[in-house]
């Protein structure tokens, strides 16, 4: 997976007891690739896969990697009880592994965006582009405003249709390239306005601020 920040210095910061203290070393990134990241703000090492995707950051475990950072290096490659083994854990339904399969799971639905847009003519892709980058603005402008974005009645006797959908109507209002490819006029399977499509953009907002915040660690 691409995205672990990795450098590779000649020398790391000791830590550790006095008498016996230990480094980083280069040479664990090359065997555990995937995941392992090396903050040289914190000193201290942090897996990507459980920062974006781990559901139990309260647990003490979870949070050596994902917010306080790893630093006792003394127990890395130190046989059964190696660290960074631990946290990946033998069983495959581990919750390290959960989220390195959601990482990666996400990386290949990314791989096949192109051969999707293959199948669609030039004009049906900016029309879904069009749609799409709409229903974002305005699925981020009302987090941003702390607004809820549906209303207790959407069907199309409605009045009111929630803040979601009222306000992809006062784009369209004042828009004659949005008007005639949105919300009435889309068709069916890309109107882009679904539940689970505002639960997904939701999640890459979350996932793009973590990754943000992440890197300034």
């Amino acid at each position: 997976m691409v995205g672990s920040y990795q450098p590779r210095l000649s020398e790391y910061p000791k830590s550790g007891p006095e008498k016996h203290p230990r480094r980083f070393q280069s040479s664990w990134f090359d065997s555990f690739p995937s995941w392992l990241k090396y903050s040289p703000v914190k000193y201290a090492a942090f897996c990507l896969p459980c920062y974006l995707f781990n559901t139990q950051s309260a647990h003490p475990k979870c949070n050596a990697y994902t917010i306080n950072g790893f630093n006792g290096w003394r127990k890395v490659k130190d046989g059964k009880i190696c660290a960074f083994l631990n946290h990946v854990g033998k069983d495959p339904n581990s919750t390290h592994k959960k989220a390195e399969k959601s990482c990666e799971d996400l990386m290949r639905q990314s791989q096949h965006l192109p051969q999707v847009f293959n199948s669609y003519s030039s004009q049906e892709i900016e029309n879904n582009r069009l749609r799409l980058k709409t229903t974002v603005e305005v699925i981020r402008y009302l987090t941003f405003q702390g607004c809820s974005f549906r209303g207790y009645d959407e069907s199309k006797k409605s009045l009111n249709h929630g803040n979601l959908l009222q306000l992809l109507k006062a784009f369209t209002s004042n828009n004659e390239t949005i008007v005639e490819f949105i919300l009435d006029k889309a068709p069916k399977y890309a109107s882009y306005t679904s539940l689970n499509i505002q639960k997904e953009i939701l999640h890459l907002f979350s996932i793009k601020v973590k990754k943000v915040i992440f890197e300034e660690i």
